[in-house]
């Protein structure tokens, strides 16, 4: 799982960083940043500030993180405290967006958007837990445990 991997702190400062390094190399090329409208830029210019409450709340899961016993709905309990997580700062449709577009100009075979690709494409799990309604997951892996439960349930031998 994402979350849970010891490299996710790494992989979110260099998101980070990269993001950073292609914003400035967007600056530094005047006829590409015609192209984005202010709203996108800004985007692209507040991920730092996005990385910083993510790794907040990304460290104080590690320390809620518990599950009871064995089962799917304790696994969805568990999973609930990724409720608490701000992942909606970050615009990942528009991020693929901006990358589609840069990869069609002169910029676009440069390391700086290659590297965020990359990068990006390493934290795809995060747009999905961003998708994620809350506490769906948990209700679903409940039912799913229940019938995993009586399905698999040794049956008492009938007297015939």
């Amino acid at each position: 799982m994402l979350y849970r991997k010891h490299d996710l702190r790494q992989k979110l400062q260099n998101f980070a960083l990269n993001g950073w390094a292609l914003a400035k190399k967007i600056e530094s090329v005047p006829h590409v940043k015609k192209h984005f409208n202010d709203s996108d830029w800004r985007h692209f210019l507040s991920i730092n500030k996005s990385i910083t409450i993510l790794l907040s709340g990304v460290e104080k899961l590690s320390r809620k993180f518990k599950t009871g016993d064995q089962s799917l709905k304790s696994f969805g309990n568990a999973l609930s405290v990724l409720d608490h997580i701000n992942i909606s700062t970050f615009n990942f449709p528009l991020m693929i967006r901006t990358l589609e577009k840069l990869k069609t100009m002169s910029i676009g075979q440069s390391r700086e958007v290659s590297d965020f690709e990359n990068i990006l494409k390493q934290l795809e799990g995060l747009q999905f837990a961003a998708m994620r309604r809350k506490n769906s997951l948990m209700i679903l892996l409940a039912h799913t445990d229940n019938f995993f439960q009586s399905f698999f349930s040794k049956q008492s031998k009938s007297d015939w």
